[in-house]
């Protein structure tokens, strides 16, 4: 696992480094085959107003299947999308997701271009944002739970990378110029090491604090980024220029 694990980290680290549309369609389409998946689809989604929502697709679908895969329409009622559209926790789908659903004929479609099984995952943000991304293709079959969870971790890993590369790429007009407030010294040097891969109670250990008290700066640095997780914090706070 760990090798596995770090070669993850590697692609993800990548994946967020992208400078334009295609590099990051080419490091996504690579992780999502480090991770043994044939397709890959990374979506901003943007409430607007008056109701109107804008979609933001990068993916490698194939070309006979593009316009099916970008259909909205064809989105309300796919119950992987659904099911991001009100949840962040993974989604692991296979053909019974359908069936269940009563679409059936629906799977049928996507699985004559590939589309058999797979794992998607959504992030839902502040200010009418939402991120979603899938991998697709086959599933092996009789996966061990300990095999599910150690690819949901490394999936979630790719997930929050490729986040803010999609923002910054696809919608940079959405993104936070700058910190509404400012980082405290406890706060940035909290995300600095975490950074560098320190767990809290190691923190608390490098910054003579109280465990409490690192989770707490690292929430509140979460909240002034407005970011969900301590990884997103990090990514943004390097975009913005608070850590080198």
């Amino acid at each position: 696992m760990g090798s596995g694990a770090a070669l993850m980290r590697g692609r993800a680290g990548e994946v967020a480094q992208s400078g334009d549309v295609d590099e990051l369609r080419r490091r996504l389409v690579a992780a999502a085959a480090e991770l043994e998946f044939d397709y890959v689809t990374a979506t901003v989604v943007l409430d607007h107003a008056a109701g109107c929502t804008e979609f933001l697709f990068v993916h490698n679908a194939p070309p006979d299947y593009a316009d099916f895969h970008d259909d909205p329409d064809g989105a309300r009622r796919d119950p992987v999308a659904q099911h991001c559209k009100t949840h962040e926790t993974c989604i692991v789908w296979s053909q019974d997701t359908y069936t269940h659903a009563g679409l059936g004929h629906f799977w049928e479609y996507q699985a004559a271009f590939g589309y058999r099984s797979g794992i998607a995952a959504a992030r839902h943000l502040p200010f009418g944002r939402h991120f979603l991304v899938g991998l697709d293709g086959q599933l092996p079959r009789g996966m061990r739970p300990r095999s599910i969870a150690r690819l949901l971790a490394e999936f979630r890993l790719l997930v929050e990378h490729a986040q803010e590369a999609a923002f910054r790429i696809l919608a940079p007009e959405t993104l936070p110029a700058s910190v509404g407030q400012p980082l405290s010294a406890f706060e940035t040097e909290a995300l600095r090491w975490s950074m560098d891969g320190q767990s809290p109670d190691e923190i608390a250990g490098l910054m003579k604090l109280s465990e409490a008290r690192v989770r707490h700066h690292l929430e509140s640095a979460m909240v002034k980024l407005e970011c969900r997780s301590k990884h997103q914090a990090v990514l943004r706070a390097i975009r913005l220029g608070l850590l080198a």
